[in-house]
């Protein structure tokens, strides 16, 4: 039996997405490859399984609370004979009628009947949970780290672009004040199959699957960044959020819009996420355009859970001077950074994307722009010890008229304690 990995509502699907399930259930539980047949005309098949033993024709029935009789299983007889089947199975949320039962326990090819109890012990096989009614799913979160765990993913962030010497990171930066929030999210995950076609003949076809993130505030589709790097995290690593709730003290939102919304609202984002313009010649060698909007019936929603992402904001101490930076975790070793007040140079003002340095002397965060004036430079190095140093802490000696020797002002002390005229970089601030 597979874990848990869904949890899915039957009340707020309807019978193409039952369709659609009843695939995913089979495929999971390797019947065989499963087709899905066209919605309209499907002539009492709604799946064809092409398994080892030979076809199996599948007619799904969404129908809670209704009892299937003896007409829909022989219509399903005759799909299977028809079809050159080995048998035909009729899948439904509801239950068989006696007749239905008596009538299918005498064919041949053999018909079997699924009803909701079978149903859910077959999901439950393909690791898929069904729920119905008032049921609802367990809400999820990630691990929320505490202020020395926050302090180690900070410093591990910062130590990989950041130089300093002789100073490490982790031993010069203390948290000063942290706040946690956990955002509510709805985690949508869906499958697209959509064929676009003209007289010329088929001129795309979008097959996809992909995952969505729902503010479950204000609906925003969440994008970039915070979806992708919670889309990759492993199931192993959500808790309960019940559980976090019980033993912690961080702030959280409570869920603003409902999952039908929520749903509606993916469905608007998967439609125009995956909209192309297609250009295409006709049979008069005119050229077209076309858009490729995918509809409704092309998307299937394979499951909507709900999700407290937590967001930190931590405010600290580098080197004696004050930072901050905003960022989400999901429970592994990276973190997502939304805002890093390091990431902007303090003298060019310019973004940094790549390596910084950390003036040991007074904490400043600058970049590594580089010129062949060092009093240009806006990360430089005591070329004694080796110390990392910002232009308004580096002081110089000359070797000759034209060339300095930057020093920190340790070793500035010592070369004057020597005799040598030892200036600043740049003038006093």
């Amino acid at each position: 039996m597979s874990p848990v990995t869904r949890n899915i509502h039957l009340e707020e699907m309807d019978g193409f997405e039952f369709e659609n399930l009843c695939k995913v259930i089979f495929e999971r539980l390797d019947y065989g490859e499963v087709e899905l047949q066209p919605p309209v005309g499907d002539g009492g098949k709604d799946l064809l399984i092409f398994s080892p033993q030979g076809k199996i024709v599948v007619e799904c029935k969404h129908q809670p609370n209704t009892s299937i009789g003896r007409p829909i299983v022989q219509k399903l007889h005759s799909a299977t004979i028809s079809e050159g089947a080995v048998k035909g199975i009729v899948v439904t949320t509801g239950k068989f009628s006696r007749q239905a039962m008596e009538h299918a326990s005498e064919l041949s090819p053999t018909i079997e009947l699924v009803d909701m109890a079978m149903l859910r012990d077959l999901a439950s096989r393909a690791g898929i949970h069904l729920m119905c009614g008032k049921e609802t799913a367990p809400i999820h979160t990630y691990h929320v780290l505490t202020e020395n765990e926050v302090s180690d993913v900070t410093a591990n962030h910062l130590s990989h672009d950041m130089i300093s010497h002789p100073a490490v990171i982790g031993d010069v930066l203390s948290i000063k004040g942290l706040d946690v929030s956990l955002r509510p999210v709805y985690r949508i995950t869906y499958k697209i199959d959509a064929v676009f076609a003209t007289t010329v003949g088929v001129l795309h076809r979008e097959c996809s699957s992909g995952q969505l993130f729902i503010d479950g505030c204000d609906g925003v589709d969440i994008q970039g960044g915070v979806a992708d790097y919670f889309a990759s995290t492993p199931y192993d690593k959500m808790v309960r959020w019940e559980d976090v709730a019980a033993r912690s003290h961080t702030r959280s939102r409570a869920f603003q819009i409902q999952r039908t919304s929520a749903k509606e609202k993916a469905l608007g984002a998967i439609i125009q996420n995956h909209t192309q313009t297609i250009v295409y010649h006709g049979r008069n060698n005119q050229r077209y355009t076309k858009v490729c909007a995918p509809t409704r019936n092309d998307i299937f929603i394979d499951s909507i859970s709900q999700e407290y992402i937590p967001e930190y904001q931590a405010d600290y101490l580098l080197a004696g001077r004050s930072q901050k930076m905003m960022f989400a975790a999901n429970g592994t070793p990276s973190i997502h950074v939304v805002d890093d007040s390091t990431a902007t140079c303090p003298i060019c003002r310019s973004h940094i994307s790549g390596s910084r340095s950390l003036c040991n002397e007074c904490g400043l965060v600058t970049c590594t722009k580089s010129s062949i004036f060092k009093r240009r430079r806006h990360a430089l190095q005591c070329e004694i010890c080796g110390m990392t140093l910002c232009p308004h802490c580096a002081s110089y000696v000359r070797r000759s008229l034209l060339l300095k020797k930057i020093v920190c002002s340790r070793c500035g002390d010592d070369l004057a304690r020597r005799g040598k005229r030892v200036r600043k970089l740049l003038p006093a601030r």
